[in-house]
């Protein structure tokens, strides 16, 4: 898409690879409204173009701003892509009331998480994203083994051989291994699964919560239905 901007030189012509579409507000998706306030700043040796939007939504309609750059390799080209919208609501992620009931410090954890990563704060998300996955897994097997004793020896044991004896679901117990895996390599100077990132060890989590959900519903359901 091509646009004339105002620069701090003269005007010119630059051409943007997208527009938002997602409003950094209210993050509904949009269509967003392009006013005539874009210009061209000077930002170290990469310059940025930046264009006022406005959110078309009804219950919205605030104003945000679309920061573009420019590629290291390309200084002096017009093309110029979409790196981040200003400023960002930080929103928390709703999960399911069992979860909820499960492990209350999982939710605050990873909600605190997700926001660091909305700050574009990747080196402090992905230790606490690992730190979410302990509080789940703890909390889950203490709830299975709520003896007072047992439940002390699963808070003082490492993350890993905790799922290996306490954690019956084979399905439970392979994916939250793995996520395990993942979310040492957050935490420690050395990674050892090359290749992984921290997609990868949200979609592990997000994994682990789906069986340990679908384990504790079907418990329920037994327990309210039982053989007759």
């Amino acid at each position: 898409m091509l646009l004339e901007v105002k620069s701090w030189r003269e005007p010119q012509e630059m051409e943007i690879d997208r527009l938002p579409d997602e409003c950094p507000i209210c993050h509904a998706k949009i269509q967003p409204i392009m006013t005539e306030s874009s210009f061209l700043t000077a930002s170290g040796l990469n310059p940025e173009l930046e264009i006022v939007f406005r959110c078309p939504a009804q219950t919205c309609g605030r104003f945000f701003i679309g920061r573009y750059s420019r590629s290291a390799y390309d200084h002096y080209g017009s093309k110029v892509s979409l790196s981040h919208c200003e400023p960002w609501s930080l929103r928390d992620v709703q999960f399911d009331e069992r979860i909820l009931e499960i492990s209350p410090d999982f939710v605050a954890i990873y909600n605190e998480a997700q926001k660091a990563e909305q700050m574009r704060l990747p080196l402090a998300c992905g230790p606490a994203f690992r730190k979410s996955l302990e509080f789940l897994i703890k909390d889950y097997v203490i709830r299975l083994h709520p003896e007072e004793a047992e439940a002390a020896e699963i808070k003082r044991m490492q993350l890993a051989p905790c799922i290996q004896r306490y954690v019956e679901d084979p399905k439970v117990k392979s994916s939250a291994k793995r996520a395990v895996w993942l979310g040492n390599d957050e935490t420690h100077y050395q990674r050892k699964w090359q290749g992984k990132d921290l997609e990868d060890l949200k979609a592990l989590i997000q994994l682990t919560l789906y069986w340990i959900q679908s384990e504790e519903l079907t418990r329920q359901t037994l327990e309210d239905m039982p053989e007759l």
